[in-house]
């Protein structure tokens, strides 16, 4: 899966950006080997069509999922005809909002309302229970290798 996040830096340690058009970088990941690539967001200068390009070079990218700090509810309804599921209010460091898509935190609301709370929960749960347990794994392997 591929998630389009604006970010402050053209790495995975930038903050995800509040304005989609105003981003410096618009970052497009790969979620499957957590490859990604840096696109240069709309300039400063671009004005009122700044979303737009940035619309543009999410859909250009086939990125399927969106995360940003606000998007405006016109702009929202274009993604979402698109077929791309838009996350918006997120706020951090980039890598952090990769490590809840991963554990399934950012689905838990849509997740809740379509399958109910308590598997949803459960589902998460085990999620982030298998990710601690893979890193602990991954640790004691590359401790014990070198």
């Amino acid at each position: 899966m591929k998630i389009a996040i604006p970010s402050s830096t053209p790495d995975l340690s930038g903050k995800v950006e509040q304005k989609l058009g105003t981003a410096a970088y618009l970052l497009i990941i790969e979620t499957d080997d957590m490859s990604f690539e840096a696109v240069e967001g709309p300039t400063a200068s671009s004005g009122p069509g700044a979303g737009v390009k940035a619309i543009s070079l999410i859909l250009e990218r086939g990125a399927q999922t969106l995360l940003v700090g606000f998007i405006a509810p016109h702009m929202q309804s274009v993604l979402h005809s698109h077929g791309i599921e838009v996350y918006d209010r997120r706020t951090g460091v980039v890598a952090l909002m990769l490590a809840w898509v991963s554990v399934g935190v950012i689905q838990l609301p849509a997740e809740g309302a379509a399958l109910g709370w308590c598997f949803a929960v459960v589902r998460n749960l085990a999620g982030f229970c298998m990710a601690i347990v893979m890193a602990v794994s991954l640790a004691f392997v590359l401790e014990v290798l070198l």
